[in-house]
């Protein structure tokens, strides 16, 4: 079995309620952008992403209505690709419908019955089971043997990163070092997934791959323009912590030194904007060298942070996951951001009440490249509506005639 990567998601909840929301398909590349104004649902289409991924790691229902149709390239390690599509809906805490298929050949499938039928690799069978109405059974059902197309749905799962920009990405989060061997304070370990936990993650990833993953990102900062002689972790200055019982340790955080700047400043002294590029390139870069993430999504990327350097990590987050297994799923509605990312990459939303549409290279492709032509901003793509308005006009066009 090969790695999965997210090619296409579609995605309603509590259809035909007050409350609903529906997402047309949105097909996805190796490196997406997605643009639109606010309140559009750019923030919302990543949390459904993550969501999904969330749900496929547990066997039981997250939450009560759900209807995800899902597209997977499966890369085997022959070269070869197919096609996996899972589909999952819940109505009212149920599981109502659940199908994988593999390139068009139904593999698990569950009935508005309540029949779950699957095939049984080993036994070269079909078997049916009545499983509960709470139960996944794309994730219960997993096993080794008997369903191991099961297995690369879960693991593209374990592997999806999710990063908000425009939060404290762990600013105010720190590390309780229960050792100290030499100057460095030991911080227990603890899921790298959760973003808020840059601390213990960098921490971690010195321990594994020691001067080689510090130096790169120093060299990512550098990149940015925030010139580090050194990064490591150590008792924050100038901070007092009033805590209601007496910490077990010291308490650590992430100090760096600066070219021309004498001594050491912790992340509770650094600006927003250069805290949140450390954390994101402290993150990725372990999920990189880990190889822990195949699906990163960070959304409002560059907030807070000036032109030039949102710009240039952007282009160091672009350049990782080309040269890297990871999928970088990213979200604006900033001009800069828009301005230097390519408008290939772009997916632009819509929201018309609580339907959001897509478009992007794939749905209106001749649109996107005529776009090319007029000379100007990829910004002005965006705020005259070129795609919306264009995509428009040819339906109309194609339903006159």
């Amino acid at each position: 079995m090969g790695q999965l990567t997210l090619r296409s998601i579609a995605f309603s909840e509590l259809l035909g309620r007050d409350l609903g929301w529906t997402l047309d398909k949105l097909t996805l590349n190796h490196i997406n952008l997605l643009v639109g104004k606010n309140a559009t649902g750019k923030s919302r289409v990543l949390n459904v992403i993550g969501n999904l991924a969330r749900q496929l790691l547990q066997g039981e229902l997250r939450t009560m209505n759900f209807d995800w149709d899902v597209v997977f390239e499966e890369q085997e390690v022959s070269g070869a690709i197919k096609t996996v599509r899972c589909e999952l809906r819940a109505v009212d805490g149920k599981m109502e419908y659940e199908r994988v298929s593999i390139d068009g050949v139904v593999q698990l499938e569950r009935s508005k019955a309540g029949i779950l039928k699957i095939k049984a690799v080993q036994l070269n069978q079909e078997i049916s089971y009545r499983p509960s109405s709470s139960e996944v059974a794309t994730v219960s059902r997993r096993d080794e043997l008997q369903y191991p197309f099961l297995n690369p749905i879960h693991e593209w799962a374990t592997a999806v990163r999710s990063y908000h920009f425009g939060s404290q990405l762990g600013k105010d989060n720190f590390g309780i070092g229960v050792q100290k061997t030499s100057s460095i304070v030991q911080i227990p370990e603890v899921d790298d997934s959760n973003e808020d936990q840059v601390v213990p993650i960098f921490d971690r990833g010195r321990k594994q791959f020691e001067n080689t993953f510090v130096q790169a990102i120093i060299a990512d900062m550098g990149s940015l323009g925030y010139r580090l002689s050194s990064i490591d972790i150590s008792e924050p200055s100038n901070l007092i912590i009033k805590a209601p019982v007496p910490l077990p340790g010291k308490l650590g955080a992430i100090g760096v030194q600066e070219e021309g700047i004498q001594g050491t400043y912790h992340q509770n002294s650094m600006s927003q904007g250069m805290f949140r590029a450390l954390s994101i390139l402290v993150q990725v870069n372990y999920s990189q060298m880990a190889n822990r993430a195949n699906c990163i999504l960070i959304d409002d990327i560059g907030e807070g942070l000036d032109f030039e350097r949102s710009s240039k990590l952007i282009d160091v987050l672009r350049e990782k996951s080309r040269n890297s297994r990871f999928q970088l799923i990213m979200s604006t509605n900033d001009q800069f951001v828009m301005n230097h990312v390519p408008l290939e990459e772009w997916s632009v939303l819509h929201r018309n009440g609580s339907h959001v549409s897509v478009f992007n290279k794939d749905n209106a492709a001749a649109r996107f490249e005529e776009f090319k032509f007029i000379g100007m901003s990829n910004f002005t793509f965006f705020e005259t509506d070129f795609a919306n308005s264009a995509v428009m006009q040819e339906c109309e066009t194609v339903t006159n005639e």
